[in-house]
């Protein structure tokens, strides 16, 4: 008919799945999941490896915060284990272990070895992250004054103040 648009088609997502269609959740993804979690795979790595199988990004993060049959705990440790497995890596890079990634080219295993070590330090900021130290020691000396004393300390500073400003 004139005038009607034509009906629209469902939005796909990048798997191809319809928008809004879930991924079941089940066991044996879950720990496929985590267990390349846990060899330092990111998990967009590990969803791209295969987008019709894997869900979307968003829903193993619902599944975490949703802790669909315990999956929150178990997600997390993966990740943090994931950590520890990409940080041995960058020492294997930094030795020129060319199974770990290193290219054999100092300059561009600096690049990627600090490229590493900043999104470690971001994703694990107590672990990985740079520490900073600060030592203070203060010292409070409270003197009880009666109203002549104060009012003369006041004019004292003020006093400085007025001929620090002059001078």
């Amino acid at each position: 008919m004139p005038g009607q648009k034509p009906p629209k088609k469902p939005r796909k997502t990048a798997a191809g799945r319809k928008a809004g269609q879930q991924t079941l959740y089940t066991e044996a993804l879950a720990n496929e999941i985590l267990d390349r979690l846990i060899a330092g795979e990111s998990l967009h790595a590990i969803i791209m490896s295969d987008p019709e199988r894997f869900p979307a990004y968003t829903t193993i993060l619902l599944w975490a915060s949703d802790d669909r049959e315990g999956f929150r705990a178990r997600f997390e440790a993966a990740k943090s284990h994931g950590y520890d497995r990409r940080a041995e890596n960058l020492l294997k890079i930094a030795r020129g272990d060319q199974g770990a990634g290193s290219t054999g080219d100092v300059k561009r295993d600096r690049l990627i070895w600090d490229a590493e070590r900043w999104d470690l330090s971001k994703r694990d900021s107590k672990r990985f992250g740079d520490k900073l130290q600060v030592d203070s020691e203060v010292i409070h000396k409270f003197e009880t004054l009666d109203d002549d004393a104060l009012n003369a300390r006041i004019a004292t500073i003020l006093g400085m103040m007025s001929s620090a400003a002059k001078g």
